[in-house]
């Protein structure tokens, strides 16, 4: 089967590996960052791991390198620098793999504030220009991942900003059901309006990332549907490990838990027992549906990332030839 694997989770593993006693840096304060800061080689392993494991696209541990994460410690200034150190250390491990010619760096272009939160998205000012920074210090990157998109609104700054790069352009929302059981992404615009809109922007992917593999599952049916007419662009999916649960006023330092997956606060989002062998499946599911690139968020591990490539045994799409 041809289809492109992606690499799993960066922030819950780290935090994971942090738990098992190893050499990284992790805090709810700067998530991810944190990492960069103080044990950028944890990183570098970790993008190593998941090349081993057979993904051929690797994502810059960049979802965090934020304003509004680096104005916790007063480093907001720093965004430009963290983030083309993401890039450094993302090509840093394709080269300690020997695989530049198989693996390509997705720069990841996250939300500007807390995650699935449409609700507190920046003004249109303020998208136009962060977004330019973060994309500016990421075109070392092959291809740019938007990625976690809870809004429409902030899609249609940072994907046209991306596409105008001239790099391979691929936008990825979260979703949820609404309190009419309706699947939605969090700013309540339906997976086909999604689509169509986005697909107008030039993009040449549209994917579902950081929510239940059931939801994506759900989802995909749908957008194939939708891209009547645009067999060129490209679908796909990338789940995490949490439980659905209600989003709408969830905030990384009272919903996440500080250390590990078996310490969660009063609130917490609870880590399903995903084992790989059930992941497969859903990603099959996914396959079966339209999908041709294929992955892991939050809680999905090497140890997932390998049981794909193992199990499915995925023919070689050769991501320079779509740049």
């Amino acid at each position: 089967m041809k289809f492109t694997l992606l690499d799993g989770g960066m922030g819950l593993e780290l935090k994971e590996r942090k738990a098992a006693g190893e050499d990284v840096a992790y805090s709810l304060e700067l998530f991810s960052t944190a990492t960069l800061l103080e044990t950028p080689h944890a990183v570098v392993q970790l993008h190593e791991d998941y090349i081993k494991a057979g993904a051929t696209v690797i994502t810059t541990a960049s979802y965090a390198v934020t304003r509004f994460y680096l104005d916790k410690v007063g480093q907001a200034c720093r965004v430009k620098e963290l983030n083309q150190l993401c890039v450094a250390l993302a090509r840093k491990a394709i080269a300690a793999t020997g695989s530049a010619s198989s693996v390509v760096v997705a720069g990841c272009v996250p939300p500007l504030s807390e995650s699935y939160r449409a609700d507190l998205v920046p003004q249109d000012g303020q998208l136009k220009e962060q977004y330019a920074e973060i994309i500016d210090s990421l075109t070392g990157s092959d291809i740019f991942l938007c990625e976690t998109m809870s809004s429409m609104r902030e899609a249609a700054v940072s994907v046209p900003m991306c596409v105008a790069t001239g790099k391979p352009t691929w936008a990825s929302f979260t979703l949820k059901h609404d309190k009419e059981d309706r699947l939605c992404i969090p700013d309540g615009t339906d997976v086909e309006t999604v689509v169509t809109k986005i697909v107008a922007m030039g993009v040449d992917a549209v994917l579902f990332n950081c929510c239940a593999p059931e939801l994506i599952s759900e989802a995909l049916p749908k957008a194939s549907a939708a891209l009547n007419g645009a067999p060129y662009v490209r679908l796909g999916g990338y789940g995490n490990a949490w439980e659905e649960c209600d989003r709408d006023h969830w905030t990384i330092d009272q919903n996440e838990s500080h250390v590990g997956a078996n310490d969660h606060g009063t609130h917490g989002m609870v880590v399903r027992d995903l084992r790989e062998e059930h992941y497969v499946e859903q990603v099959q599911d996914w396959l079966q549906s339209g999908a041709s690139i294929v992955g892991g968020c939050c809680g999905i591990s090497p140890s997932h990332i390998r049981a794909i490539y193992q199990e499915m045994n995925p023919q070689h799409v050769d991501e320079h030839e779509h740049q």
